[in-house]
């Protein structure tokens, strides 16, 4: 597809709200910077792993709250499944691993931490989501699009 053809799709996608097909040909800069975007959550979840390793219970608390906010942001049914298929499988993977003497974990419950649970299912979310940005698929809402929607139907029925 060309430039011109490109940049008419994307006007189109746009006019009928679908905010995912017109994303998909906005610009690679464009992309790259929204990706970009969620690294401070990535690094700030290596920092509280880090900085409170040595206090499982603290850490589960701390990881609560960040998988709670990330969840709260990010509620799609994939978002969801993403968080839990990572908090399933990759502890899983890692107790198999553990079994057969690959690595060990200091302070471990069942031989994982506890809190690991919790820091695979905030890292499927992340990866999704710049995996998602990365590729132009980042669904963008219309501001207030239900407020908006209830104005324009009290001015029609007034």
């Amino acid at each position: 597809m060309n430039g011109r053809k490109r940049e008419n799709y994307g006007r189109k996608a746009a006019r009928r709200g679908s905010a995912i097909e017109a994303g998909m040909h906005s610009g690679r800069w464009s992309r790259v910077f929204h990706a970009l975007c969620y690294l401070p959550l990535y690094g700030g979840c290596i920092a509280l792993v880090a900085a409170f390793w040595r206090s499982p219970v603290l850490l589960t608390g701390l990881l609560i709250v960040v998988a709670g906010a990330m969840l709260l942001r990010w509620r799609r049914p994939s978002d969801v499944l993403y968080f839990l298929l990572a908090a399933i499988l990759g502890p899983l993977g890692e107790f198999v691993a553990i079994g057969y003497g690959a690595w060990e974990y200091s302070l471990p419950l069942l031989n994982i931490p506890l809190w690991l649970p919790l820091a695979w299912g905030i890292a499927g979310i992340y990866l999704k989501k710049t995996t998602e940005a990365l590729a132009g698929e980042v669904v963008v809402k219309p501001h207030n699009q239900a407020a908006s929607a209830d104005h324009h139907s009290a001015l029609r029925a007034s």
